[in-house]
């Protein structure tokens, strides 16, 4: 079973389930201070003193089955080279889980992504299956880390996809549905037509930050 969720469904639910053996996968730098246990293919024990880290590959970890009552995976679906023996590790070694990707919009919009994300990842409603698509470039990728945080305030359910699942995942693993030629049709729209609008736009969300931070100071 798989469908749509909240983040602070989630938190709650975890908050209520005190006693739940947690484990992140793809920790990073900032885990969910939730987790009992962290993972990255990176050593960042470091980053978490007091906490059980293990340095691994989400798709390929040493957990016994079942060992966890719940998994999060956050903003690392998009990352991994085999998303088929990804959700089958998600459920193999946790009985449900958080999963949390970008939409193809925010991938797109924030710099770095094409370059670093793998996947596309979205949710069929009708088939209720996660649908991993190779990535694609199409927009400029001009916003940085801030500025998304600040855009993830107001449109955050156009620019993230959150999951909850329990027992097994559904998915499927699709072709690219942009053909090489449009892409580089793409790549040409994007080089003349878009940089103007990007630069258009960076401006206009970093103006409206600092905004927001001079309120924050008064």
């Amino acid at each position: 079973m798989i469908r749509r969720t909240r983040k602070d469904a989630v938190k709650g639910l975890l908050r209520e389930k005190a006693d739940w053996n947690v484990v992140e996968l793809g920790c990073s730098h900032g885990g969910w201070c939730e987790a009992s246990t962290y993972v990255d293919i990176l050593d960042l024990s470091s980053n978490y003193p007091g906490k059980r880290f293990v340095q691994s590959d989400v798709s390929d970890t040493p957990f016994e089955d079942k060992e966890f009552d719940f998994s999060i995976a956050s903003h690392i679906a998009e990352h991994v080279k085999y998303p088929n023996h990804f959700c089958t590790e998600l459920s193999r070694i946790s009985r449900r889980g958080y999963i949390e990707v970008p939409t193809p919009l925010e991938d797109n919009l924030v710099h770095g992504n094409s370059k670093a994300h793998l996947w596309w990842v979205t949710f069929d409603d009708e088939k209720v299956e996660v649908v991993f698509e190779p990535q694609v470039s199409i927009l400029p990728d001009t916003l940085s880390l801030e500025q998304l945080k600040f855009l993830r305030e107001y449109f955050r359910r156009s620019l993230v996809t959150e999951l909850y699942w329990e027992d097994d995942i559904e998915y499927r693993i699709e072709e690219a549905t942009i053909s090489d030629p449009i892409s580089t049709a793409v790549q040409k729209f994007r080089g003349k037509v878009t940089r103007g609008i990007s630069r258009q736009m960076s401006a206009a969300v970093g103006k409206i930050l600092r905004m927001e931070m001079k309120k924050k100071l008064r």
